[in-house]
């Protein structure tokens, strides 16, 4: 009988040859993603997005770029690109940030708040140059979306740049929404 080390790249190109995943055309993997994205509740996880294949990233970012597409896939791959950092995903973010933060109504808002997150989440606390103005935005959405993406970025002094705003806010549901950001700030700080 052979060595079992030996038999490793037998084992490996039959696994390989078995999962239809590896073999789906650039089209059909687009296919089945979009539909993932399009699902009717949350945004598939990267864990499952991945069993279609490993250029799922690849995917999220066209449909990114492809503004005029199917809408809900496009937010959801904003939301879900946050599970694959590298540099493209944080290029094509931060382009998507530049493009959407001037805008004052309709989806790009939403795009802009999905952007926001997903960037804060790979860039982390370096992410506060591009989030921190938009505390400022004259659409409360935004502002909200800056201040969760505050808070998911970690950055030492995102609880007190939300507490400044706080004071600012005049919207009811903007003041809740900055005082829940501000609890779960303080019961990750008394987890550590």
């Amino acid at each position: 009988m052979k060595h079992p080390l030996k038999m490793m790249p037998l084992l490996a190109m039959t696994l390989l040859m078995a999962s239809p995943s590896v073999w789906a055309t650039p089209d059909a993997l687009r296919a089945k993603v979009e539909r993932a994205l399009s699902a009717r509740h949350r945004p598939p996880t990267a864990r499952q997005l991945l069993q279609y294949g490993l250029d799922v990233d690849v995917v999220l970012r066209e449909i990114v770029e492809e503004p005029r597409g199917n809408r809900l896939a496009r937010n959801r791959a904003l939301t879900t690109l946050r599970h694959f950092p590298g540099m493209e995903t944080r290029a094509l973010l931060e382009h998507v940030l530049d493009e959407t933060s001037r805008e004052k109504r309709g989806l790009a808002m939403l795009d802009l708040g999905q952007a926001l997150r997903s960037y804060a989440m790979i860039v982390g606390p370096k992410s506060l140059a591009r989030v921190q103005p938009l505390l400022k935005h004259q659409v409360l959405e935004v502002r909200l979306a800056a201040a969760s993406a505050l808070r998911l970025s970690k950055h030492r002094d995102a609880q007190a740049l939300i507490r400044s705003r706080l004071t600012l806010e005049t919207s009811t549901t903007g003041r809740a929404e900055l005082k829940k950001q501000l609890v779960i700030l303080d019961r990750a700080a008394k987890t550590k």
